[in-house]
């Protein structure tokens, strides 16, 4: 049975078109949801090239998707020039992990790959387990993203193919929007599923972000989403043990109480709160 949240207060700053499951899960749990997207998905400046790539992708032996967004930026493509994700088993699919797979089933194509640990790391090294190294490869995901995969299978010996499925950028609440937010005061726990989402809210509340966040409970979907925010000055105080609503949900519902936060804890990784 999952951990109850009890009526806290949890922000979730994922975008809008993508929140209503992460609302619903935190309201299952009988906590608050306070929706307020920090970043927003937009098309690539030129469709062009993702168009291209949808019209030949038997071309390609492996194609590698980053997100459910990259998967339904790709699908529709495919859908404008009248192809298929898949015909014959090819290209064979790669997806970063569950939610991705989920989406590329869901729009037609069966992804041979996905793995345990579910990042670029991960999937590069589960696409070289595959053999892909010795492929055509195309890799779809957003504009701005770590050149891992992509500086990774050049490595081996993988041609490689690299095109925008999307592009994100802060998000742009109005003025409203925002005094709405402050004058609920700082939430219990906030969610974190990217660097930019986090970035984001700090660029949106400006020079007092980080003191607003002082006392909520920071919960990063990885170690990605963790170091960026480190870097630029809040460190999480939980980091999901894996990349799922649910993971993140146990974090902010198994934190600790007040009286044993003020007792110093021996093991300082986040991970393990």
């Amino acid at each position: 049975m999952s951990a109850r949240l009890d009526g806290r207060r949890v922000l979730i700053t994922r975008e809008a078109d993508r929140a209503a499951s992460v609302v619903a899960a935190v309201r299952a749990r009988g906590g608050t949801p306070i929706l307020f997207p920090t970043i927003a998905t937009f098309p690539p400046e030129d469709p062009g090239p993702l168009r291209a790539a949808a019209g030949r992708l038997e071309a390609y032996d492996w194609v590698a998707v980053s997100s459910r967004t990259g998967v339904a930026a790709l699908a529709g493509a495919v859908a404008e020039v009248g192809g298929r994700l898949e015909v014959g088993g090819r290209p064979r699919y790669a997806a970063v992990g569950a939610g991705t797979a989920q989406a590329l089933r869901l729009a037609g194509a069966n992804p041979s790959v996905v793995p345990s640990r579910q990042d670029a790391d991960g999937l590069l090294d589960a696409m070289r387990a595959a053999g892909a190294a010795e492929g055509h490869v195309l890799v779809v995901r957003a504009e701005a993203g770590r050149d891992v995969l992509l500086d990774g299978l050049r490595a081996s010996g993988a041609r490689v193919d690299f095109v925008v499925a999307y592009r994100t950028a802060t998000a742009c609440p109005s003025a409203a929007e925002v005094a709405a937010l402050r004058a609920g005061g700082p939430p219990d726990a906030a969610l974190f599923m990217s660097p930019s989402a986090f970035r984001g809210l700090v660029g949106i509340l400006g020079d007092g972000a980080l003191s607003w966040l002082r006392g909520v409970r920071c919960v990063a979907i990885g170690d990605i989403t963790a170091q960026a925010m480190t870097h630029d000055g809040r460190p999480p105080d939980a980091v999901s043990l894996e990349p799922t609503v649910e993971a993140m949900l146990d974090c902010v519902a198994n934190a600790p109480t007040s009286e044993e936060s003020a007792v110093p804890r021996q093991d300082p990784d986040p991970r393990r709160a």
